[in-house]
Parts: C-alpha cells; sequence; structure tokens
C-alpha cells in the first residue's frame, strides 16, 4: 500500500498562528518574513549574524499574553502587544502544528528583530560566553577580532583587545543566530532585562534611548517603513 504523504501547508508574511504550549494553553505569532528569500534578494549583508542562518528560517513575532482560547479575532489581537522576536525553522507551521488562523497586512509597527552581540574574527562568529571566546580566538589566532552588536540589518562594530573583560556577558535577552525548531512559553511571556540592554548598548557607544530606525540608519539597515515595503514584494 502506498504511504500517504503528510499534508503541507503554504504561509506567508502576516500570517498569524497559534501554538499549544505545555501547559495546555495558547499563545500566538505572527510570520514577519521568510529569511532565505531575503539572502537571495541581496538584502542581508554578507557579515552579519542573519547571513549564517541554516534550514528554512522565518521571522516571527509573538504576542504578549497566553490564553485557554484557542480562537481569536483580529479585533482582539489588536489590542495585545508583542513581545519578542524569534527566528524559528518553519516545519511546525509548514507541517500544520502551529496552524495559521489569521492574517492581516504588515505594517511599519510589526517590525522588529532579534538583538545580536558578540564577537567576530576572520573565520568565525562567537557569542557572549567569556570561556568560549577565549578559547576560540586563542585557538584559532584570530588577529583581527572585533566585537559587534546588530539589531535589523544594520551592525557596529567595535575593536577590542580584552573582549573577555570588555564586552558584556548577558544572555538574559539576547537570541543567538540560529534557528529555533519551535516557540516555548516563555517567548509569550518574557520580558527584556532593560538594564541589562542598556549595559550593551554602552558598550557599543551607543544612546540608551536609541530606536530600531535610527540605528538601522546610523549602520546601513532598513527603518520599519523601508523593511515593510520589501517584504511586500516578496512571496
Amino acid at each position: 500500500m502506498k504511504k500517504e504523504r503528510a499534508k503541507t501547508y503554504r504561509y506567508k508574511n502576516g500570517d498569524i498562528f497559534r501554538v499549544q504550549l505545555n501547559s495546555g494553553k495558547f499563545g500566538y505569532g505572527i510570520i514577519i518574513s521568510k529569511i532565505v528569500p531575503l539572502k537571495k534578494m541581496g538584502i542581508i549583508p554578507e557579515y552579519h549574524p542573519l547571513s549564517v542562518l541554516m534550514s528554512m528560517p522565518i521571522l516571527v513575532r509573538t504576542f504578549d499574553f497566553v490564553t485557554e482560547n484557542e480562537s481569536i479575532t483580529i479585533e482582539e489581537l489588536l489590542t495585545k502587544s508583542y513581545l519578542r522576536t524569534v527566528i524559528i525553522a518553519d516545519w511546525n507551521i509548514h507541517r500544520g502544528r502551529y496552524p495559521i488562523v489569521l492574517n492581516r497586512k504588515l505594517l511599519p509597527e510589526d517590525i522588529d528583530f532579534p538583538i545580536y552581540f558578540g564577537v567576530r574574527g576572520n573565520h568565525c562568529w562567537y557569542y557572549p560566553d567569556n570561556e568560549q571566546i577565549k578559547y576560540s580566538l586563542e585557538n584559532r589566532k584570530e588577529d583581527n577580532a572585533r566585537g559587534f552588536f546588530s539589531w535589523g540589518f544594520g551592525i557596529v562594530e567595535k575593536q577590542g583587545n580584552d573582549f573577555m573583560n570588555d564586552l558584556p556577558n548577558f544572555e538574559t535577552f539576547i537570541n543567538l543566530p540560529t534557528t529555533r525548531s519551535g516557540l516555548v512559553e516563555e517567548d509569550f511571556i518574557k520580558k527584556i532585562n532593560i538594564n541589562d540592554l542598556n549595559n550593551v548598548l554602552k558598550y557599543f557607544d551607543l544612546p540608551l534611548d536609541i530606536t530600531f530606525d535610527s540605528f538601522n540608519k546610523m549602520y546601513g539597515g532598513y527603518s520599519k517603513e523601508e523593511f515593510v515595503e520589501l517584504i511586500n514584494n516578496v512571496k
């Protein structure tokens, strides 16, 4: 007997999906963009954390609430704020494990990206684990290592010789540039530690009140409005 193929589902920017959590409650997220088309369009710079992502990654934002209600309207969602921006593999959505329940046109205020920081050398990226950085830099004999901070497609680097002491080691809000398999309950309830974020901004000599748009204007990225215009043309 011929084995029946698993059903798959198409998805697009602006799709809102439901996630059933281990607690039995539900969280909701919205698809901002696929990553692979952005690479093909040349939007992602060559030396950028997003350029190293594997699999079929998609950028999603989670809403700041969990509920026992597995059906929700656009009107209800509009009363909720966003919480986190995460990059996940698409298979949970593609296979229907995270069912798409609604869709709406993306607006500039929907756009955000994970913040990444760490150390980049000639051969590899390193992230805020000081022992890992120390071991990797010594063994790879990196002679041009520098700290980096990225948000959206903008990226700023800072030269330095003592990253182990100088680079803040705050993992409470940083998403490493990897493609996660899925979402967990804390993605719908855990907020950014603003004190940690401020210390990272100080290290890179960035204003504490810097916005996504102003950072990307300063460091070669796209504003939220510009990015919405770009992805509206991505299939």
